[in-house]
């Protein structure tokens, strides 16, 4: 390397959070006047990282991130020295020490842990997850698939087996987006040619947007529903929780700590916006009505210190993975539940947590409140996302306005 060249290895907080609220550290490398920063596995908050960089730093988890960070860049400079020629291909091959993977006959479980491995310090653990997911599936419906072994007729003798096991349309909808995705991933790392993309004659399914809001009678009939079974009361109580808190989804609601609690308002982020640009969160305030008092006071945590949750589906100390996985569990358990109560209503629609939400923006608009409003009180940033969610306007509404026409 001439003495011209100027390289240098440095860290940095990236300044877009990821879904846990975490902002990722990143190691830079510049290499006259071009840089490429890479995504470590060290995941701070913006005043630990303030923290981390002070001589007198006492926290001790701290101290060990903070040699963990060290430890990336003299990794770096090491790989850095290995090269006789500076270039960031060399570097990252030397640095990463990526597994080559054989591009002939590649199977279709080692292009996407190849896939997998390439993103990894992009996605979050619930995007991971999901890959992992359709690696069992796959491996189920066809052990040792190739990836010249994925054409149009696998596709659909794969969606056939994925119908025989009852999954909804929205669920095969993610699988093979996940497939496609590989083989993209697959055309671009030369393991396939563009002529044997498989995707070119067939069509991904694609669930109808269902309205998922229930009418005032069908609302009232679950909001006030009398049961003697805990876990259908609780089901209730969530769900209306979630209705009376602007269409709160469920993750928030696990989320919620006693701080939040203003006053007669509970304020907080979505989960869902926390990783975008800190302008365009909104602060969503909530009126604590009575009802959702009583709920808290039912099932909320016995401890009701500021920092505590106010229910008990999380508690401090959870890694990631494990707060997806009660997270799910609370979800899946609410829908069981609930389906116990509208099987005994003999409704024929299943009802969902996610119908809370919808009904929600619905019920508002039908009383005349401005999109605008219900708009803002979502958290949506802007109304086209607040218009999908409306349902259609009810069929007594509609024969009242086909009547008019021929009301001279």
């Amino acid at each position: 390397m001439s003495k011209g060249n100027v390289l240098t290895y440095f860290t940095i907080l990236e300044n877009r959070a990821k879904k846990n609220g975490l902002f990722p550290v990143c190691l830079v490398v510049y290499f006259n006047g071009a840089k490429r920063r890479y995504r470590t596995n060290v995941d701070l908050t913006e005043d630990q990282w303030i923290k981390i960089k002070s001589p007198k730093l006492r926290d001790e988890t701290l101290k060990e991130k903070r040699a963990d960070i060290q430890s990336f860049i003299r990794k770096a400079e090491a790989a850095g020295k290995k090269l006789h020629e500076f270039t960031f291909e060399g570097f990252e091959e030397e640095y990463f020490k990526k597994k080559q993977i054989s591009t002939i006959d590649i199977s279709f479980k080692d292009c996407t842990k190849g896939f997998m491995e390439e993103k990894a310090n992009e996605w979050s653990i619930k995007t991971t997850l999901m890959y992992e997911t359709i690696l069992a599936s796959v491996g189920e419906f066809q052990s040792n698939l190739r990836m010249k072994g994925i054409t149009p007729d696998f596709l659909r003798q794969y969606e056939n087996h994925l119908n025989s096991e009852k999954k909804s349309i929205s669920t095969k909808g993610i699988y093979l987006r996940q497939i496609r995705a590989v083989c993209n991933y697959a055309i671009r790392k030369k393991y396939i040619t563009r002529e044997k993309y498989p995707f070119e004659n067939y069509s991904i399914p694609a669930a109808q947007k269902n309205k998922r809001a229930l009418s005032n009678d069908d609302l009232k009939s679950l909001i006030e529903y009398k049961t003697e079974v805990l876990e259908e009361q609780k089901a209730i109580d969530f769900w209306t929780f979630s209705y009376l808190g602007n269409g709160m989804n469920f993750k928030d609601i696990a989320m919620l700590r006693y701080s939040d609690i203003k006053g007669e308002n509970i304020k907080f982020y979505r989960s869902k916006t926390k990783s975008t640009n800190k302008g365009e969160q909104k602060e969503i305030s909530i009126f604590l009505l009575p009802r959702m008092l009583e709920i808290i006071q039912r099932w909320g945590s016995v401890n009701k210190t500021g920092k505590e949750y106010i229910f008990p589906v999380l508690h401090d100390g959870m890694n990631a993975r494990d707060e997806i996985a009660a997270i799910a569990q609370f979800i899946k358990t609410t829908n069981k539940y609930l389906k116990h109560i509208t099987d005994s209503l003999e409704w024929s629609n299943k009802v969902t947590t996610y119908f809370a939400r919808h009904s929600y923006a619905t019920r508002l608009k039908r009383a005349g409140v401005p999109i605008a409003y219900i708009s803002d009180s979502l958290g949506h940033v802007n109304i086209a996302t607040t218009e999908n969610y409306l349902s259609s306007f009810t069929d007594e509404t509609v024969k009242t306005n086909a009547g008019l026409l021929l009301d001279f």
